[in-house]
């Protein structure tokens, strides 16, 4: 069976180093998706700092996630997400969740709903989309059973705020 790993990271160079070592052990770009607001958006560093004065600070020690990560994956979209702000994301796990008529905002609900619409238990869906709204990036992985401890191993090299492993039955097709 497919299984999800996930890791969550509050550095967002820490977080482009974790997609570089996975792709050098042999991931690639369609087993990986990342998740995580646009620290470079002046209005999405207001909502989250809630300080005008420390904006650039806080931008330059969290550091972009879009300059982190860009030149590792296949592409990086943007989505402006109700009560959230700008979203950055990449892989199937974004690809699924920027269909989701919560995500469009062509309903209410936001990344919460989203999570949820596309088949994520509401547990994970809270977690989730609380830990993208307090900044953190995510990024999660499709791998085998076996590969699992070396993505959790890569992830906490660098640094991973936690790790989950979930049983893939939440994207179809994969």
């Amino acid at each position: 069976m497919t299984h999800m790993v996930v890791g969550v990271f509050d550095d967002y160079e820490r977080t482009g180093d974790s997609i570089i070592r996975l792709k050098e052990v042999g991931f690639d770009n369609n087993q990986l998706s990342l998740i995580g607001l646009d620290n470079d958006d002046p209005e999405t560093l207001e909502r989250y700092t809630g300080d005008e004065e420390i904006e650039s600070d806080i931008s330059d020690s969290i550091g972009g996630l879009s300059g982190a990560v860009a030149t590792h994956l296949d592409y990086l979209s943007e989505a402006e997400v109700s009560g959230v702000g700008h979203v950055l994301l990449s892989g199937p796990v974004a690809d699924s969740l920027s269909s989701s008529k919560y995500f469009r905002g062509e309903a209410l609900g936001g990344l919460l709903e989203a999570f949820k619409d596309i088949g994520f238990k509401e547990n994970s869906s809270i977690k989730y989309s609380d830990l993208i709204n307090d900044g953190r990036a995510i990024i999660f992985v499709f791998s085998n059973e076996k590969s699992d401890q070396e993505i959790i191993d890569i992830f906490n090299e660098f640094g991973a705020l936690e790790t989950d492993s979930l049983e893939n039955n939440i994207i179809e097709n994969y």
